[in-house]
Formats: C-alpha cells, structure tokens, sequence
C-alpha cells in the first residue's frame, strides 16, 4: 500500500501541470478493433480495466488516473504502462503510448460486466452477448 501511494506522488508532482480528467469520464464499456481487425472490449469501473477478447476471456488489471494518463498494472503489478488520453466523449475515449493507439467506443449496455462478473448465468449471457458482437464486427 505504501508503495502505491508513493507512485500517486511522483506521478502527481511529474504530471501537475497536465490537463485534470475525472474518473467518471473513463468508466464504462467500450470496444474497439486491434491493427488486425480483431474485436475486443474494456470495461473500467473505479478500480479496475478489464480486457476481454474472444481468444483470451476478460483480463483484469488495475489501473490509477492521474491528470491525463491512466497507468494500467497486472494484478501482481509486475509492469506498468501509460496511456495518455488524448481525446475523451461521451461516446469516444483514445489512449496514445508508445505502444501505440486505441481508439474506445461506448457500448449501450442494460447491465455492465462488474455487474455480472459473480453471476454465473448473468456472465455466460453476458460473454454470448460479447460474442455476438465480436462477430458483428470482426
């Protein structure tokens, strides 16, 4: 704990001065297509960014907003990465790195995936319903 709390500090002095987003303007379900055309979806609550992707399943990671930037980490928080948000909607979020870009598009959902993720049917109609879309689009 001590350990991220001096992460939340460096990362605040360092980036001050960056343009402030609100944690509400990220959360939700969003989807997208990889440089292969393949569909994928991320779902952000207040603490967690989920990948889900029809070869993978849902991913959970963690991630901390400061100013512009989210720094996502696996649970074990062995890696780190930034993505700077460069363009965020109420329809549209993008993230840049050096890794490259991702440009999110919300998903109208009548429940989300932090939701369901503890119901077991509520999970399997939800991961069919991502199937479905991953076929729409893929």
């Amino acid at each position: 704990m001590a350990h991220r709390i001096s992460l939340v500090l460096i990362l605040m002095i360092f980036w001050g001065c960056s343009k402030r987003i609100s944690s509400k303007a990220v959360i939700g379900s969003w989807w997208s297509l990889q440089e292969d055309s393949t569909y994928f979806e991320v779902y952000i609550n207040e603490e967690q960014f989920v990948f889900n992707h029809e070869s993978y399943g849902p991913i959970y990671y963690e991630y901390l907003l400061v100013n512009d930037s989210l720094f996502i980490s696996d649970r074990q928080k062995s890696s780190v990465k930034k993505w700077k948000i460069v363009e965020i909607s109420d329809s549209k979020l993008v993230f840049k790195s050096d890794w490259g870009e991702i440009d999110l598009h919300i998903i109208p959902l009548e429940k989300t995936f932090f939701e369901i993720q503890y119901d077991s049917i509520g999970f399997v109609n939800f991961q069919e319903e991502f199937i479905k879309r991953y076929l729409e689009k893929s």
